[in-house]
């Protein structure tokens, strides 16, 4: 699930979250380094790191694989500008995920931790990766899928009907894990492994929820969008009856993982 927005003001909302998204999103961390562990210790010629944040985890690419020509792509550029400024040994290249640059058959390894939700036509967007994997080359995924933010869904859906709509937050979910599968087969990839399991992130209140999620740039509200403390302590009402531990609440990932080598052409009209 994330709040209903046209891409330039989520490209805006991670630009401006840049200098502080490492101290927030160690959930995203943790989440990338095990993906990364999955990767065989054999040699890469060149890495590709889709939509790399900050390059905090592209720089480990590069380390694991120092002579490999590691690249990492965002489409934010105050992503770009904080990697280049702490990771200058690294390239990195301001890119949608969804229209990659590069030429077909360039890239031997291709990761992409938790950006694809994002992306509105997955099966477009995994058919470019597989374009610009050479033979022998591998995508490793991590997305979030629909069962994230579950628990803010249901309290603004029952905040909603309370206010009988008026000026809540639109929101729509994010593709079930069933749908990103296929997309990923259906763009040519041969899908060697796949997980699918929850993670919990607990805050004090839900305004440390609202500004964490605001921290990483996956909240976005519409520009006449206001939120109120009557609405703030509306919501924290709902939420803590229903999804708390002790005196802190939580928000519910859903994390989606998948391994697929690139298997066979498709003509580009397919991708």
């Amino acid at each position: 699930m994330i709040l209903s927005v046209h891409q330039n003001r989520i490209r805006r909302a991670f630009s401006q979250s840049a200098g502080h998204y490492e101290q927030l999103a160690g959930l995203q961390e943790r989440l990338g380094q095990e993906l990364m562990s999955c990767i065989p210790s054999r040699s890469f010629r060149r890495i590709l790191d889709i939509g790399m944040g900050t390059g905090r985890l592209t720089d480990k690419l590069k380390r694991r694989w120092p002579g490999a020509c590691v690249t990492g792509v965002d489409f934010a550029s105050g992503m770009v500008q904080y990697a280049g400024r702490c990771y200058p040994d690294v390239r990195f290249i301001q890119a949608d995920a969804a229209w990659l640059p590069f030429h077909p058959g360039s890239i031997d390894l291709a990761f992409s931790n938790l950006v694809y939700q994002w992306v509105d036509d997955l099966g477009q967007a995994f058919g470019r990766v597989h374009r610009i994997l050479g033979p022998g080359g591998c995508f490793y995924l991590n997305i979030f899928t629909r069962g994230s933010l579950k628990e803010l869904l249901v309290t603004f859906e029952d905040l909603g009907q309370r206010r009988k709509g008026t000026g809540m937050i639109g929101i729509r979910r994010l593709p079930d894990f069933s749908r990103v599968e296929r997309a990923v087969a259906g763009a040519g990839f041969r899908v060697r492994a796949r997980t699918r399991r929850t993670e919990r992130v607990y805050f004090d209140n839900m305004i440390d929820l609202l500004r964490w999620l605001k921290g990483i740039g996956a909240q976005a509200a519409p520009r006449d969008f206001f939120v109120g403390r009557d609405m703030i302590k509306e919501a924290e009402a709902c939420y803590r009856m229903r999804f708390s531990a002790g005196h802190r609440i939580y928000v519910t990932f859903e994390v989606g993982t998948i391994i697929a080598p690139k298997d066979r052409e498709v003509k580009e009209h397919d991708a």
